[in-house]
C-alpha cells in the first residue's frame, strides 16, 4: 500500500494542475473577451465622433453659432489628439474652423494668424508621440475670458530627443554627427509625460470672435517625477527648443 501513495499524490497533483491551468486559460479568455469589446466600443464611439464632425460645416456658422463655449470645446475635441499627419482634407476643416472663429491676427502669445497656430499643433504632433489632451474644466473669468484647465499627456520618442533635446547628445545636433546620448535622455526615451495644464482663451464679444489662445502645460514637474532633481530637469531645459512651459521655440521660417 505505501508504494502505490506517490502514484496517488502524483495523480491529484497533476488534476489540480491541470484545474489550476483551467481557470488560468478561462480568465485570460474573459480577459480577451473583455478587451476585444472595449476596442470595439472605442472604434465605435470614435466613428461616431469623425461621421459628426465630418457633417459639422464650420464655414457657415452665424454670429449666433460663435459662442465662446462652443468654439472652445470644438477645439478641445479636434485637437485632444494632437495634429498628426492630417489628410488635406481635415487639414482644410480645421483651418476653415480657425480661421471663422479667430480674427485674422488671433494670437498664440508668440505668432498670429490660424494658420500659424495650426501650424503649431502639427509640429507639436510631430516632436511628440502619443498625445492626449483631456478637458477638465471651462470657467468664465469674465465676458471676455474663458480659462480651460486640461491635463496634456505625451511621450517622449527618439523623435523628441534628436529635435527638441539635440543638446542632450554629444554632438549638441541630436546625433547628426554621430555622437552619444547623455544618461538624461536615455532616462526621458520612452517615458510618459503626464502634466497639468491651462488654455485661455480671450473673446471679442462684439464681433464673436477669439482673439488670443494661450496654453501652458507644466513641464517642469512631469519631468521632476522622471528625472528625480531639479538639477536634472534644468540640464534637461539648457538648449532645449521647448520652454519650461511646453511651448515649443522655434523659428518663424517654420510658420
Amino acid at each position: 500500500m505505501s508504494k502505490k501513495q506517490p502514484n496517488k499524490i502524483s495523480t491529484v497533483d497533476e488534476e489540480l494542475q491541470r484545474e489550476l491551468r483551467r481557470q488560468s486559460q478561462a480568465r485570460y479568455r474573459q480577459k480577451q473577451r473583455r478587451e476585444q469589446k472595449a476596442l470595439e466600443d472605442d472604434v465605435q464611439r470614435l466613428q461616431k465622433e469623425i461621421k459628426a464632425y465630418q457633417q459639422l460645416d464650420f464655414s457657415s456658422l452665424t454670429k449666433v453659432e460663435r459662442d465662446i463655449w462652443f468654439i472652445a470645446q470644438e477645439y478641445f475635441r479636434m485637437f485632444r489628439h494632437g495634429f498628426k499627419e492630417p489628410s488635406h482634407e481635415q487639414n482644410a476643416r480645421v483651418l476653415t474652423f480657425l480661421q471663422n472663429v479667430t480674427v485674422p491676427d488671433v494670437s498664440d502669445g508668440y505668432f498670429r494668424g490660424a494658420k500659424s497656430l495650426l501650424r503649431n499643433w502639427e509640429l507639436f504632433s510631430l516632436y511628440f508621440d502619443d498625445i492626449h489632451v483631456e478637458l477638465k474644466s471651462m470657467e468664465k473669468k469674465s465676458e471676455s475670458i474663458l480659462f480651460a484647465t486640461t491635463t496634456t499627456s505625451i511621450t517622449i520618442s527618439s523623435n523628441t530627443l534628436r529635435l527638441v533635446f539635440p543638446r542632450l547628445n554629444s554632438d549638441e545636433r541630436g546625433g547628426v554627427d554621430g555622437g552619444q546620448w547623455s544618461p538624461l535622455a536615455e532616462r526621458l526615451k520612452g517615458q510618459r509625460l503626464v502634466m497639468n495644464s491651462s488654455v485661455r482663451f480671450e473673446w471679442d464679444a462684439i464681433n464673436k470672435r477669439v482673439v488670443r489662445i494661450l496654453s501652458s502645460s507644466d513641464m517642469v514637474t512631469a519631468m521632476l517625477r522622471v528625472l528625480g532633481s531639479l538639477d536634472n530637469v534644468n540640464d534637461v531645459f539648457n538648449g532645449a527648443f521647448v520652454t519650461p512651459d511646453c511651448r515649443l521655440l522655434l523659428q518663424s521660417e517654420y510658420y
